[in-house]
């Protein structure tokens, strides 16, 4: 059944793609796909693998009081598996292949944990403080103030979730249940982290900051391939509050939903329907055909990993 749900929530997300596609003129976008700068995009695609490299950095500044002997290299690696693993789950919860990659490296569940936590944390806070912005930019005051508050609302609500006795309690007996000691050591690092290294966590969010801005250098680029200029802080902010509205569950990583927002945004700052379109649709071929490679490239440990999986489950 869970299939069936992820089926469905991805051909509703291609539906609300094409009816996107066929609103906005699906010939006028391909001709602006069609009149991409190649050179432009695989300078694009430099700033996009630069966010990569700086992004498996900062996590392994930060996980260095935890083991300090894993090398970069393996660091980028389980960070390109991750993000890559994440495209094609659904709520990115791909993303929490980190974990169990970080366990082979030899780092404890529970601590690993921990870590993808606090990172997840400061990127989230990020995002958000730049949504903030952006909503307050397209929307009405009342509007974006009461969008603003259902966001802090909830964040505050999971953030107070996750050290709540009772709900700890729940996780390890009913989701858990037999793996439940493999994360004894989640509280404990959290806490640790948070007493012992703020300076660790300050420049984490400094470094995240960093890699933001070069990720958004990348879709500047993306829409400057077509052949449009846009001001990188108002992209940003746009970018930003498509992250929010991605989470959306009602799609494969808000596939559709996040697309059509898009569209409406841009239309906000003077980018016509179809260039919009065309860039989404750029952005979207380009994760696939990125994610697609990092598969191929470490297809071996890939496998090594699958198996041993596979033999933990039984």
């Amino acid at each position: 059944m869970k299939w069936v749900h992820a089926l469905m929530r991805i051909g509703f997300g291609v539906a609300i793609l094409a009816a996107l596609f066929y609103t906005v003129g699906i010939k006028e976008v391909i001709n602006h796909l069609g009149q991409a700068n190649v050179l432009v995009v695989v300078l694009a695609v430099t700033f996009f693998g630069l966010g990569m490299l700086i992004g498996a950095g900062n996590f392994m500044m930060l996980a260095w009081p935890v083991n300090n002997k894993i090398r970069y290299l393996e660091f980028v690696r389980i960070f390109s598996l991750s993000w890559a693993i994440s495209l094609f789950l659904p709520s990115r919860i791909g993303e929490l292949s980190l974990i169990y990659y970080l366990k082979k490296e030899g780092i404890e569940m529970g601590k690993a944990a921990a870590l993808f936590l606090i990172d997840k944390m400061i990127t989230t806070a990020i995002i958000v403080t730049l949504a903030v912005f952006g909503f307050f930019l397209f929307f009405p005051e009342t509007n974006a103030a009461f969008t603003v508050l259902l966001i802090l609302l909830g964040a505050g609500i999971l953030g107070l979730l996750v050290f709540l006795e009772p709900v700890r309690m729940f996780t390890r007996r009913h989701v858990l249940r037999s793996y439940a000691g493999r994360f004894d050591k989640f509280l404990d690092t959290f806490i640790y982290y948070v007493k012992n290294h703020k300076a660790r966590l300050s420049l984490n969010f400094c470094i995240s900051v960093v890699k933001w801005f070069v990720l958004t250098w990348f879709m500047w680029f993306l829409f400057k391939s077509i052949g449009v200029s846009l001001d990188l802080f108002t992209l940003m902010e746009i970018q930003a509050m498509l992250v929010i509205v991605a989470l959306v569950p009602i799609t494969l990583n808000g596939l559709g939903v996040r697309e059509s927002a898009g569209v409406f945004l841009y239309s906000q700052v003077g980018v016509n329907a179809e260039a919009a379109a065309a860039f989404f649709l750029l952005l979207l071929i380009l994760n696939y055909i990125i994610a697609s490679l990092i598969f191929l490239f470490f297809w071996g440990r890939v496998k090594e990993h699958v198996k041993a999986a596979g033999e933990e489950s039984q």
